[in-house]
């Protein structure tokens, strides 16, 4: 079975695709149930494209955690801004208020 195959494997030294992918042909053939040169040809085409694909999904992984990172660095930007304006906002409403009494002081003395 395919369990017991991978088992053998693993005890044998090949921890990962990437490990089987690397193997020599002759090391795989010589394995118990791999069935000789021809099965470990096509079980180092198969880990090659389990490697391939494991390559794929590490960066598309990091892809998205890139998009994730640009996005969260946007929000801060934008509520960065945002808290900019409404302290601005205040504090033109406060000199505002300081003119108006101001010229409300002078138009009493």
């Amino acid at each position: 079975s395919s369990e017991e195959l991978s088992s053998t494997l693993f005890k044998l030294g090949w921890r990962s695709a990437e490990d089987v992918a690397r193997a020599k042909i002759e090391e795989l053939g010589g394995v118990p149930g791999v069935g000789g040169e021809v099965g470990a040809t096509k079980l180092k085409e198969a880990a090659g494209k389990q490697v391939e694909i494991e390559k794929e999904r590490r960066a598309e992984a990091a892809r998205v955690a890139a998009e994730t990172r640009a996005a969260e660095v946007a929000a801060a930007a934008v509520a960065a801004v945002a808290a900019a304006a409404a302290a601005a906002a205040v504090v033109a409403a406060a000199e505002a208020e300081a003119a108006a009494a101001a010229t409300s002081g002078e138009a009493k003395g």
